[in-house]
């Protein structure tokens, strides 16, 4: 199994993206014709290296590297927010937890003090039993010995008890309101101590869930600070790449023109003569380098499929790319044996890492929406690596016979 670096497999694909390989060799081929005043070409001009065209890799990359940037800044704006509410539903003067131990310890509406009136009144109302009992007795009594020579012993005893009797029904009707206003005291603060403890909870639950959504949001946070590292490296490394290739362009264009020179200075100027005028030939398109036996040229497909379909690895193979990417969204890139690379685009999610190795009809993400066409769908291409190239090729020509390249990717199974 062919394996290329990851930084090549991405410096390839981003030269496809930007239009590296649609260049138009019949328009290449006729500006070669007429810039070129002889065919005699010096051993100079013949060796001499093409500089790479990185512009448009750089400008794609450098976009990306912007948009993680304001990424990075809208995920530290708002886990700065969550953090501000989060200590806020911490602090004592606006939550509900201070307002527990005031309302458990509110003078008057304890259980024991409620209990104590109860049985004072409870005691009163034994006593006023046993003063009903022994006013009755001195009645009866003095009603026997009424006459106009009984002492008054009898009738002083009857006004006291009556009068005590009294006096207790009075500290009873006392004593009951106070309880009736204290049980009504007691059940406020009952509701009162529910809803607090409502509210607590309340605030419990939703401190739980910032808490957790500021962790979430720090390691997006995180990720999106290694994936703009990184586009940082491949920057720097594609200006490297295009300063040394303009500055050895630079020594071979020094060194042709100083043999030019020579060459002129040795060589005879011929006398001018009118040239014939020729018919303008018409450009053939260069050849393309054959691709092996039994494939076939192909394109990009788009599936129109509901968006969180399952998308499955159309073979095994290495994953050289799992995250987002300029013009594909959230993209999966696998390698296959002999150079092969199938791309998964506009994805909802991923569910497989970089590096990681994926067996035929695992499960790699669910698809999401195209964004070119604002259509739920998943896109789809096969790529073929060949001496520095790509190829995209059919996969109905690479797969095996009766295997359906759909139904893979839809259903992991042929």
């Amino acid at each position: 199994m062919i394996r290329y670096s990851r930084s090549t497999i991405l410096l390839l694909f981003l030269a496809g993206v930007a239009g590296f390989w649609t260049a138009d060799p019949a328009a290449a081929a006729s500006s070669t014709r007429k810039s070129g005043k002889s065919s005699k070409k010096s051993p100079t001009t013949e060796t001499r290296k093409r500089a790479p065209d990185t512009d448009s890799p750089l400008a794609d990359l450098r976009k990306q590297d912007e948009l993680l940037a304001e990424r990075e800044k809208s995920l530290q704006n708002e886990i700065a927010t969550k953090k501000r509410q989060l200590a806020a539903l911490s602090e004592p003067s606006t939550g509900t937890t201070a307002a527990l131990p005031a309302l458990t310890g509110r003078p008057g509406v304890t259980s024991g003090t409620l209990a104590a009136q109860r049985q004072a009144e409870t005691d009163l109302t034994e006593q006023a039993a046993a003063l009903d009992s022994a006013i009755c007795a001195l009645a009866f009594a003095h009603r026997v010995s009424a006459n106009p020579g009984t002492a008054p012993t009898d009738a002083l005893a009857l006004y006291l008890a009556v009068h005590d009797a009294e006096l207790i029904e009075c500290q009873r009707a006392v004593i009951g309101d106070s309880i009736q206003r204290r049980e009504a005291e007691h059940k406020t603060t009952d509701q009162e101590k529910a809803e607090a403890d409502k509210q607590n909870r309340q605030a419990t639950l939703q401190a739980k869930k910032l808490s957790a959504a500021i962790k979430q949001l720090e390691k997006d946070l995180d990720k999106t600070r290694s994936d703009r590292k990184a586009c940082q490296s491949r920057i720097a490394q594609l200006e490297k790449t295009r300063k040394s290739a303009k500055k050895e362009n630079s020594a071979t264009d020094s060194g042709s023109r100083s043999l030019a020179a020579n060459e002129k200075r040795a060589t005879p100027t011929p006398s001018p003569t009118k040239p014939k005028p020729s018919p303008t030939p018409t450009p053939t398109p260069q050849p393309r380098a054959p691709l092996p036996p039994g494939l076939r040229d192909g394109t990009g497909l788009d599936l129109m499929v509901a968006e969180g379909t399952a998308v499955h690895a159309i073979e095994a193979g290495r994953v050289l790319h799992a995250g987002r990417f300029m013009g594909y969204g959230n993209l999966v890139i696998i390698e296959h044996a002999y150079g092969t690379l199938s791309l998964y685009g506009f994805l909802n999610q991923i569910r497989v890492a970089t590096g990681t190795a994926v067996t035929r009809g695992q499960v790699i993400g669910l698809s999401g929406l195209i964004e070119d066409k604002d259509r739920p769908g998943l896109r789809f291409e096969l790529r073929l690596l060949r001496d520095g190239q790509e190829v995209l090729i059919d996969p109905r020509s690479w797969l095996p016979a009766g295997a359906d390249f759909q139904r893979r990717l839809l259903r992991g199974t042929d």
